[in-house]
């Protein structure tokens, strides 16, 4: 058995054409930044500030926080001297920076129900431990984890049981629980934009991760998210013929754009797999990465590392759904990874893909359970990855299954 001579021709992309937006509508939290209390990569916001004024792109920002954070979020990326008003409160108001003027759009009903809600979980919080309530709202209302506390789902089920008779609706998402007037959301609020602006739904393109999200990717033309949207976005992005980007946050919206803003084709990637990109602080004396954070220690307990000559393979097996998910990152030259997902409940069941990885771009891969994958050193010299993984060995959890034919290729260690 000898070297890789070919690869086989996994698909990429579906050949629709794509238009170039005239306008684009963006979350922020689990977007463009990496959400509440998390650190902000200021080198990869200078990335994307580059990316809108290369492209001359319009940008409105829509998100549940209140105004004066999107307003630093907005000079962070280039959009302080725009008279296009900000949609902040998932919805309930405009802000518009020129005139340092905020709009709200609730009526005396919704406003009232908004009240109620914030009375009833304050009442709930002063009794109990674990979360509270965001401080600075007064047209939502936000009910956010405290560090250690308890989980966004269990937040969710908290104020589902406080407000299940008021006009509110609750949605989860990247750092709390939002709880908004019903009919006032990010889709009513873009709309009352779009008709002021004189802009066609059809023609801007919306970036979303979470359920808050869902109002406004239903109403535009064009729609994306990175690769920590919940899987109800990607199920509606997959369904929509949009943008799944492999990557997270910051470094999946600037994929988003330069997808749309470069005349590519319209692409998919198999759910849950993504890039990661790492925390980096660099200075005189070098860099510092962080490749995995503190909670994450506990949850990837196994580590191993590889090497493969030129031309070879190693794998082609999967993990069994809820077995076993592992990070991948190349440490030494270049691997290209063949996936397939196997997954029965997936959106994406029966799809390939295939990355490449390099020593050189600094990323992680995630491969969840269920998806079947292959490395095969794709480059002129000895390659080598570390792969973290969410279980220690155990029979059963590597099964075999040819990503890749095994006619041709040497597999290492055999």
């Amino acid at each position: 058995m000898g070297k890789v001579v070919s690869f086989p021709l996994f698909v990429r992309s579906l050949e629709n054409p794509i238009m170039t937006p005239e306008l684009v509508v963006s979350d922020v939290d689990g977007c463009i930044t990496d959400g509440k209390g998390k650190a902000v990569d200021a080198a990869l916001l200078a990335e994307l500030r580059t990316v809108i004024r290369e492209h001359n792109i319009r940008i409105i920002l829509c998100s549940g926080r209140v105004h004066p954070y999107l307003e630093a979020v907005g000079q962070q990326v280039g959009l302080e001297a725009t008279d296009d008003p900000l949609i902040v409160q998932s919805g309930a108001a405009l802000y518009f920076q020129r005139q340092d003027r905020l709009e709200c759009l609730l009526t005396a009903e919704q406003r009232a129900a908004v009240d109620e809600a914030r009375r009833r979980l304050q009442a709930r919080v002063s009794g109990e431990q674990g979360w509270h309530l965001e401080a600075g709202r007064d047209l939502t209302v936000c009910a956010v984890p405290d560090p250690g506390g308890i989980s966004i789902a269990e937040l969710a089920r908290i104020a589902q049981d406080e407000l299940d008779d008021l006009a509110v609706d609750i949605h989860p998402s990247n750092g709390g629980v939002d709880i908004l007037a019903t009919g006032a959301d990010k889709g009513t609020a873009l709309r009352r934009v779009l008709d002021r602006l004189g802009v066609d739904p059809a023609r801007t393109l919306g970036i979303g991760d979470s359920s808050g999200d869902l109002t406004f990717l239903s109403l535009v033309g064009m729609a994306g998210c990175p690769a920590n949207a919940t899987k109800p976005v990607r199920r509606l992005i997959l369904s929509r013929e949009g943008h799944d980007s492999a990557f997270e946050t910051t470094e999946g919206v600037i994929d988003i754009l330069r997808h749309y803003y470069a005349g590519g084709q319209r692409r998919t990637s198999i759910f849950g797999v993504s890039l990661r990109h790492p925390k980096t602080v660099q200075d005189e004396r070098g860099r510092l990465t962080e490749w995995l954070n503190g909670s994450e220690s506990t949850t990837y307990v196994s580590f191993y590392e590889i090497e493969t000559a030129p031309g070879y393979l190693r794998a082609n097996h999967y993990h069994p759904a809820g077995t076993k998910d592992e990070l991948i990152r190349v440490t030494r030259g270049q691997y290209t990874v063949y996936l397939e997902d196997l997954r029965e409940d997936s959106p994406t069941r029966g799809m390939r893909q295939e990355i490449v990885l390099r020593a050189t771009e600094p990323h992680m891969l995630c491969v969840p359970s269920g998806v079947a994958h292959v490395l095969v050193n794709t480059g002129k010299d000895l390659a080598s990855a570390t792969v973290h993984s969410t279980e220690y060995y155990q029979p059963g959890h590597d099964v075999e299954h040819a990503v890749l034919p095994s006619a041709g290729y040497r597999p290492v260690g055999r």
